[in-house]
């Protein structure tokens, strides 16, 4: 059985311009450990400008250990973002990275907010139609708790 892991962050930093930038898709992509093994098996730069990437990568196994590597690699840039596998869906972690350093929090979706109540179903689907219908909000339909 495998162990996808979602690695969702943001970079910041001088060196992603000009011609030492190596957070480019293919760059990423060629990225290895020490002992051989990629460190993403799958990388989207999703939006990027001169000194700043969010980047989605991926990888079977050991994300965490993933990430810390990349964040020691590469001092100078701050990193910071979240990663979960699909494992464990409630369950998620965040992290920060600087000075080749990384922090990470670990963090549960408590049992309560993991499943949609039927009461918000039945108000969102009444949202949406109206939406639909005239594009004018009706105050009428949002819930008390607004």
């Amino acid at each position: 059985m495998s162990c996808w892991w979602d690695i969702d962050f943001s970079v910041i930093g001088p060196e992603l311009a000009g011609e030492q930038d190596q957070f480019i898709e293919k760059t990423m992509a060629e990225m290895r450990f020490e002992g051989g093994a990629k460190l993403f098996h799958y990388v989207e730069i999703v939006a990027g400008l001169p000194g700043y990437r969010v980047i989605h990568a991926s990888r079977n196994y050991y994300g965490e250990p993933a990430i810390e590597e990349l964040i020691t690699r590469f001092p100078n840039l701050t990193f910071i973002g979240s990663l979960h596998s699909d494992s464990t869906y409630e369950h998620y972690t965040l992290f920060y990275g600087r000075g080749g350093q990384a922090t990470f929090t670990e963090h549960a979706i408590p049992e309560n907010q993991m499943s949609i109540g039927e009461n918000y179903v039945d108000w969102l689907a009444r949202v949406m139609n109206d939406a639909q219908a005239d594009h004018e909000p009706q105050p009428d339909l949002l819930p008390d708790w607004v």
